[in-house]
């Protein structure tokens, strides 16, 4: 804009008429038949979201007879399960030696110690001379996909706030790029404030049997106001606020874990339309462990990993252990303990999304990949010669097993010496298989969900077209199903194969983000005939799914998404032309606003 057209603005902008009233309006507001997540909780969400995709086959398909909510009703329906998966990573700091699950909270706590000690943890990634073999003056943005294509089991976050890593001359920072605190979760509460509520000091909490905010006004509250980081948080009063709390979790409203207080996080752009301010706790409550002067969270195949272990799933794929009861299979790499505990805990809360009553081994789709690819050798070796189609996950999971990675006690991490914290070879091929599938359906509907998903290098290094044209690239196989295919070739086989073998059509999959996939040809139908027009309807016929995200909103055509009118009290100022568009400027096209909560 010119500086004539600024300076007329802003004349306009002191001059034009002003003012501020209450109304109550009907808002058009985003809702779905499928949960949403708020914060990073997409590996429980969709353990929920395949239970609605079978009540949405029973109905013969017919969305109207589910019920949709918003985002932000999504967030407290979602609350007690969050805190039920988020608690036996808490009391594993704090677990007496008289809680009925001490032994199980021990042997996890000694997996993670010696996880943390002696297996693949990020940043602590050292060759032979012991140095770190990533970034440098001459490496680009491909360095930056390869590290987090590695298969570590943990992060360390004191060691990564610390972490480097410099590419370009060593111009840029690529870990300037990330947000620590992304890794260190919090956990959010139902617990929300509008514009006017932080205003008048009042707070509206989640009712669970209307699926409604219930406003409550505690007027004696005393209210703090601190900056963190260049945010404003309001702080209430401990005590008051904790009794208002704990009457209204008595009453099943909302879901108090009895652990840190919170606050109230201010944010400049409206969370889920409405409210612009939401409760926090912060740790110890939430995935990160302290170990010492260390805290450590499983991330991306470390969660994996995890999930594998509460299913009874050892590095080899079979099954050790059952509802908490050791199997007649060998322990052959000290994972038993572990998976015990961790089923244990688990199975001992009916709202832990990993409970047996609502997840098992059989609706895991990489679980099943991997007991395919374990049965046919020629259809995994042709996996391993096609999966690398742009990110480096098999390589760099080759190079880890061959001992070419060393850890930070300078101990080399090499066959049995990692197995038990890492994915066995057809459990990682799984993984990565997945990983490319999703990438490829989202930038098959639209690159931006594909952009917006990778790190903020790729786009610099290789779009989303270059990465579907690599996967539909033919190479030449040894020892494989076919003589020459691409990975687009060998995910049909497998695909094929899954439908074949196996009894279900409709998975919960995860590989660094959880998701559910079907093949359904109906669930299929019912999203392409929804949805209108692809990017890429060419790939997206190709790969023969349907997805359910629980993350992405307007980047993906979402078939289960519609719109309801939600009546809010709000300030309407009148403002010029250019601040209304400023403001659609910052709305996307379906009036979904973006939130600063990111995924991990």
């Amino acid at each position: 804009m010119k500086i004539k057209n600024i300076a007329i603005l802003t004349l306009l902008s002191l001059t034009a008429p002003s003012f501020c009233a209450k109304n109550k309006v009907q808002k058009p507001i985003s809702s779905y038949t499928f949960a949403q997540q708020m914060n990073a909780i997409c590996l429980m969400v969709p353990v929920m979201n395949l239970e609605i995709l079978e009540q949405l086959q029973k109905n013969k398909y017919d969305l109207t007879k589910l019920p949709t909510y918003t985002r932000a009703e999504w967030f407290g329906i979602l609350n007690p399960f969050e805190v039920s998966w988020f608690k036996p990573f808490a009391n594993l700091n704090i677990a007496l030696s008289n809680d009925p699950n001490f032994n199980d909270y021990a042997a996890l706590k000694t997996y993670i110690d010696e996880g943390a000690a002696h297996g693949p943890v990020l940043p602590y990634f050292y060759n032979k001379n012991g140095k770190f073999p990533f970034g440098g003056f001459l490496k680009g943005t491909d360095e930056a996909i390869r590290l987090f294509s590695l298969p570590f089991m943990l992060i360390d976050l004191n060691g990564a706030e610390n972490f480097k890593l410099k590419i370009f001359f060593n111009l840029l920072d690529v870990t300037k790029q990330f947000d620590i605190r992304e890794f260190r979760p919090y956990l959010y509460l139902p617990v929300v404030q509008t514009e006017d509520d932080i205003k008048n000091n009042k707070l509206r909490v989640f009712n669970q049997s209307t699926k409604k905010y219930d406003l409550v006004d505690e007027k004696k509250y005393l209210v703090l106001t601190q900056i963190d980081d260049g945010k404003e948080y309001k702080i209430f009063n401990i005590s008051n606020r904790m009794k208002m709390l704990q009457k209204y979790s008595k009453n099943g409203t909302v879901f108090i874990p009895d652990l840190e207080n919170f606050n109230m996080a201010k944010r400049t752009d409206k969370l889920f339309q409405t409210y612009s301010s939401v409760g926090i706790y912060h740790p110890p409550l939430g995935q990160a462990y302290t170990n010492g002067t260390s805290e450590y969270v499983p991330y991306m195949q470390g969660i994996y990993k995890m999930i594998l272990l509460t299913l009874g799933v050892n590095h080899d794929n079979n099954v050790l252990a059952v509802d908490g009861k050791a199997t007649n299979i060998i322990d052959t790499y000290g994972e038993r303990d572990v998976m015990i505990g961790l089923q244990n805990l688990c199975n001992a809360d009916d709202n832990h999304p990993w409970n047996k009553k609502r997840f098992n081994k059989e609706m895991f789709l990489p679980y099943a990949i991997a007991d395919l690819l374990k049965k046919n050798p020629s259809l995994a070796n042709q996996l391993k010669q096609t999966i690398d189609i742009g990110f480096h996950d098999w390589e760099e999971y080759e190079k880890l097993v061959s001992g070419f990675y060393y850890n930070k006690n300078k101990e080399q991490m090499t066959g049995k010496n990692v197995a038990q914290y890492i994915p066995g070879e057809q459990q990682a091929l799984a993984y990565m298989l997945m990983h490319n599938i999703r990438f490829l359906w989202y930038g098959s509907q639209n690159p931006k969900a594909f952009y917006s998903e990778t790190i903020p290098q790729i786009p610099l290094l290789w779009t989303f077209d270059n990465f579907a044209k690599k996967a539909a690239q033919k190479k030449t196989i040894k020892n494989g199903v076919d003589k020459t295919a691409s990975f687009l070739d060998t995910w049909i086989l497998i695909r094929n194969a899954i439908i074949k073998n196996y009894k279900r059509n409709s998975w919960m999959s995860f590989e660094g983000h959880g998701w559910v996939i079907s093949f359904d040809p109906e669930i299929i139908k019912l999203e392409r005939s929804k949805s209108g027009s692809f990017y890429n309807d060419e790939l997206n016929k190709l790969l023969g799914i349907a997805g359910i995200e629980s993350f992405l909103t307007s980047e993906l055509k979402m078939f289960y998404k519609g719109t309801k009118k939600e009546e809010v009290s709000e300030e309407k100022e009148e403002t010029t032309s250019e601040d209304k568009e400023e403001q659609k400027s910052k709305t996307d096209s379906d009036g979904d606003n973006k939130e600063e909560i990111s995924e991990i």
